[in-house]
């Protein structure tokens, strides 16, 4: 039921005297009660609804705990191979050791993490657009940049964009993509990644992005677009730990 435009005006008219008031929303009222079927109908459609968004809620709170504890199951297999692995991965077959960690060496992660990876595949193809999707493609995105399979780690940085549910996070995913780019000498294309990455609004990875930013337009030869975002830095940023960096980067232009 819909008040009318006029009723509209009673009603502000009255609100100033309040037998008027009182008189107009008695009889809004006993209009109501000679239609019982419409107030019945009302009433159950409230009810519905209350108990359809409580449901929801529940249902969403499982889903998201079911996420959580395969999530934390996977991280913890990763522990496991990762640890595992590690025993004999800082040195070659004679005891000699490697000069670069067994963390950053190049190797087979598939091969290396038999058990993990898939673990943490799945919790990304069963749970999407939660923390935990996240959680588990920047884990892996991280594993594959580390162990310098470059393309693999762009496309679970790219999957952990998809499944970003703030801010911060969709910027992380966005700051590797532009890492590998900026590494593999695409400087165009990771401007506009951390041009994306800026758009995204976190003011806790701004520091990070304007720094990116900054280096790449170093390293395509605009000067003055690199000094102007150094600046920002300097000037925004001023008790950060990105205010030296960009003030020595700034002097090496």
């Amino acid at each position: 039921m819909s008040i009318s435009i006029r009723s509209q005006k009673q009603f502000r008219k009255s609100i100033r005297r309040p037998d008027e008031f009182l008189k107009m929303m008695t009889q809004f009222f006993e209009k109501w009660a000679k239609q019982p079927k419409l107030v019945i109908g009302v009433g159950v459609a409230v009810l519905l609804l209350l108990v359809g968004f409580g449901i929801y809620s529940q249902t969403r709170e499982k889903s998201l705990e079911v996420a959580r504890q395969s999530f934390f199951n996977a991280q913890t297999l990763l522990s496991q191979e990762q640890n595992k692995a590690r025993a004999d991965g800082n040195q070659d077959k004679k005891g000699k050791k490697f000069q670069v960690p067994f963390e950053y060496k190049k190797l087979d992660v598939k091969k290396t993490y038999p058990k993990s990876i898939p673990a943490l595949e799945k919790v990304v193809e069963t749970h999407p657009a939660t923390p935990s999707a996240f959680l588990a493609a920047m884990a892996l995105a991280e594993l594959y940049f580390n162990h310098q399979d470059e393309v693999e780690a762009q496309t679970w940085f790219k999957k952990a964009e998809k499944n970003a549910t703030q801010a911060l996070d969709r910027t992380s995913a966005l700051l590797g993509q532009g890492t590998l780019l900026e590494n593999q000498s695409q400087f165009k294309s990771a401007l506009e990644i951390y041009r994306e990455a800026l758009n995204a609004g976190s003011q806790e990875a701004l520091g990070e992005v304007l720094m990116g930013i900054g280096r790449v337009q170093a390293k395509l030869g605009n000067t003055n677009e690199a000094k102007t975002v150094y600046d920002r830095i300097i000037n925004e940023l001023k008790d950060s730990q990105y205010v030296t960096p960009a003030k020595t980067a700034k002097k090496m232009l």
